[in-house]
């Protein structure tokens, strides 16, 4: 499915829009409905802050497993970079501050407690130096400017296997211990991921 809204195309994969439906429809905790609001909101923060240097995305692509925003071909000053790959961590922290402000102070409601607890997750996972994330992105901005591309790939690079490295180790002991949570097992296998699909790029 596409449609624009103003210059910006936006494309919505059918495996999205199918998992999406069946998961509203069996999904009594609203557990999905807090998590796709965050990143929605995370990827938010990119876009009102490119429009605000100016720079305005040319298409958004929502898929099932990532929002892939297309960037314009303007130049973006190094401040510009820094300030859109992390307006989206500054979101979801905000969102957690307001959250639980709300919560402590006026209306303890358990979904307002998650909705505040998954944006900070969402905010310290996309802080991690490695490929793919925020992090990782606003890194390789800061060592490009200080040195050149080819040391940025390579720190980039091993950061990104010694975090894979301590989520899957991390991941497998609390699988063994814990009931059974694969959260970040599935992280590491989506940074793995990640890291494979830019490999082949090159």
């Amino acid at each position: 499915m596409q449609f624009y809204i103003g210059t910006c195309k936006i494309s919505v994969s059918f495996p999205l829009i199918s998992v999406m439906v069946l998961l509203i429809y069996f999904d009594n905790t609203y557990t999905f409905l807090i998590g796709i609001s965050a990143a929605l909101l995370h990827e938010l923060g990119h876009i009102i802050t490119m429009n605000l240097c100016g720079v305005p995305p040319k298409e958004i692509k929502l898929r099932l497993l990532d929002i892939a925003i297309v960037e314009s071909n303007k130049h973006r000053t190094y401040f510009q970079d820094i300030s859109i790959n992390i307006s989206g961590i500054a979101v979801n922290l905000f969102i957690f501050g307001i959250s639980y402000i709300i919560y402590y102070n006026f209306y303890k409601n358990n979904n307002i407690q998650i909705f505040g607890l998954v944006n900070l997750l969402l905010a310290i996972f996309n802080m991690l130096p490695s490929e793919d994330l925020d992090g990782g992105r606003t890194l390789n901005i800061i060592i490009c400017h200080i040195f050149n591309e080819h040391i940025a790939a390579k720190v980039l690079y091993i950061t990104s296997i010694i975090i894979i490295i301590i989520l899957f180790i991390s991941g497998f002991y609390i699988l063994c211990n814990f009931n059974y949570n694969f959260t970040l097992l599935l992280c590491g296998l989506y940074l793995l991921i990640s890291i494979i699909k830019t490999s082949i790029s090159y």
